[in-house]
């Protein structure tokens, strides 16, 4: 198994899923309400499952709704290298509005999530 990073502008929120497979429907599917909100103003979403990691409990995930930026194995400078200000500038706008037509509040900020590829 090897670990991948997704680079993301958008928010992130701690959910618990005390059901294995509803987290799975979750992070594999899209199954759950803001995911849906999401998708129809076009964001995309990333969700992990945390159980087992330091600080999280059974059934908690991390779920980041907005823009996926970019993606890359273990070398990162290959792929996120190539941004440019105005790249990341029109990212961050449109992120800001989705969110807004979605109805989803807060203030979206960069995520680096972790995934394992199997």
């Amino acid at each position: 198994m090897l670990y991948y990073v997704e680079l993301f502008y958008g928010l992130r929120f701690k959910l618990n899923q005390p059901d294995y497979s509803a987290r799975l429907a979750i992070e594999f599917d899209g199954e759950h309400e803001l995911i849906e909100r999401a998708h129809q103003v076009g964001l995309d979403y990333v969700a992990r499952d945390m159980a087992g990691y330091f600080e999280f409990k059974e059934g908690d995930m991390i779920l980041v709704i907005g823009r996926r930026l970019g993606s890359a194995g273990l070398d990162l400078a290959p792929t996120f290298d190539t941004f440019r200000d105005e790249a990341i500038d029109a990212a961050r706008e449109e992120v800001v509005a989705a969110l807004a037509e979605a109805g989803i509040e807060g203030d979206p900020i960069f995520h680096l999530v972790s995934k394992h590829s199997y």
